[in-house]
């Protein structure tokens, strides 16, 4: 278990709704998921206790700091930023959602192109800020 203050860490915490892991979820916030799993947090509080706040686009709640896996580096974009593709730096685009890849050690960044979602998955030397 990691015993380090998690305070301002993202963390990959892979949990999944009906896998019998549900106590690594506050009792109070387990229906704020709405049956949706979670993978990338940012840890928001950390008093030291069992429990750390947490958040990431959809959902703010308590978790068990037991359920952390590991400690990833901060991403290079957030979640709504506005930024601009190298490729094609004209199009408005934002980030709708980034995910950490394990085998590429790398995060890649989901789209919103043109006020069209992008199915690509973009890595961070494809993008720039405006």
């Amino acid at each position: 278990m990691i015993t380090q203050n998690l305070k301002n860490k993202w963390l990959n915490y892979p949990w999944l709704p009906n896998q019998g892991l549900d106590h690594f979820i506050h009792p109070d916030d387990l229906d704020k998921l709405k049956g949706q799993g979670i993978g990338l947090l940012l840890c928001i509080e950390d008093a030291g206790g069992a429990y750390i706040m947490v958040k990431n686009n959809v959902f703010t709640g308590s978790v068990m700091r037991s359920g952390v896996k590991s400690i990833l580096p901060p991403p290079a974009f957030l979640w709504d930023q506005t930024i601009k593709l190298k490729s094609k730096p004209i199009l408005p685009c934002f980030i709708k959602d980034f995910f950490w890849h394990h085998k590429d050690e790398k995060y890649y960044y989901r789209l919103v192109v043109d006020k069209k979602f992008d199915k690509k998955r973009y890595s961070k030397e494809e993008l720039d800020l405006p």
